[in-house]
């Protein structure tokens, strides 16, 4: 996973609770949809847009694939289970209209981290989700995590290097 900062360390703790009051312009749209705080991250470097690149450290993480639920393949109906549906004038949900996708519901049920009131659509969680936007491949953190500055010289996985034996 790939994330840019104006840091300039060897590595950095990414807290996703900093991110609530420190966030970008560019995320702001993101946290509209919810509040969950979540660092963001490419999971394809040529995804990277260069106003987010210009002027930043390139840092990098590695995490094992089960720790990230995949959004777009959905395999537990999340995002099915997510959707607010319309009710008939008895307040019963008419789920044969379809219905509006609750993204903070959705995120926050993948997290194990639920707003005030209300009730998640899994009970099995995940630091970490990955989804699709635009033509952008993204992962969303839902944990502080370590990152270190990008060495195009060790591009190994961390199973794949001395240290990760």
């Amino acid at each position: 996973m790939y994330h840019y900062s104006k840091a300039d360390d060897d590595s950095l703790t990414l807290d996703p609770e900093y991110f609530l009051t420190n966030r970008s312009e560019y995320t702001r749209r993101d946290h509209t949809a919810s509040d969950l705080p979540r660092v963001f991250f490419y999971a394809n470097l040529d995804h990277a847009e260069n106003i987010i690149k210009q002027g930043r450290t390139l840092y990098t993480t590695f995490v094992d694939a089960s720790k990230v639920y995949d959004i777009n393949k959905d395999s537990k109906s999340l995002s099915k289970n997510a959707r607010r549906w319309p009710v008939n004038m008895h307040g019963e949900p008419m789920k044969d209209r379809g219905g509006a996708m609750d993204y903070d519901l959705l995120l926050r049920s993948v997290a194990g981290k639920p707003g005030k009131g209300m009730e998640l659509v899994s009970e099995e969680h995940h630091p970490g989700a990955y989804y699709t936007t635009g033509q952008m491949d993204v992962v969303v953190w839902f944990e502080p995590i370590e990152v270190h500055k990008f060495n195009p010289e060790n591009v190994d996985s961390p199973t794949d290097s001395a240290e990760g034996e």
